[in-house]
């Protein structure tokens, strides 16, 4: 088992994961997915504050964490952003792996606090956030716009 920082030379690595994921979690839109869009985010994550880690088995990438590392006034902090396991590697503890990693890549940034964006109806990620000790702090709201 292998986990890594992405580097430039990984956009298509990125966008064989992100289509996966992107497929799933839109299954029931309409949204339009397409090779310029994820290679526009890839370009926008690899970025001095955003961060790619890929988690590998000999040379298959079974998933990916993206995140970010931000700082104001009062705090610096990192939002986890997505954490994607491809589903025939599902409930085999990838993603704690790759939770737990980035937990101490944190750590070593100083970070001193971690959030992370649940889907409100994904309790097995809810569950696993929770056993590594993050704690439902506050509700994030949305509205949209039309």
């Amino acid at each position: 088992m292998k986990i890594r920082k992405a580097t430039k030379k990984d956009s298509q690595l990125y966008l064989k994961l992100r289509k996966g994921y992107l497929k799933e979690y839109f299954k029931n839109s309409s949204k339009k997915i397409t090779d310029e869009k994820i290679k526009k985010e890839f370009n926008k994550l690899i970025s001095e504050d955003y961060f790619i880690f890929f988690l590998f088995n000999n040379k298959e990438v079974l998933g990916y964490l993206s995140a970010s590392i931000h700082t104001n006034v009062w705090q610096k902090g990192a939002y986890i952003e997505d954490v994607f396991i491809f589903p025939k590697s599902r409930r085999k503890g990838y993603a704690k792996k790759l939770i737990k990693y980035f937990i101490k890549f944190a750590k070593l940034k100083r970070v001193n606090k971690i959030r992370a964006g649940v889907d409100i109806n994904n309790k097995k990620v809810i569950h696993l956030n929770k056993k590594l000790g993050f704690k439902i702090d506050q509700y994030e709201m949305e509205k949209k716009i039309k």
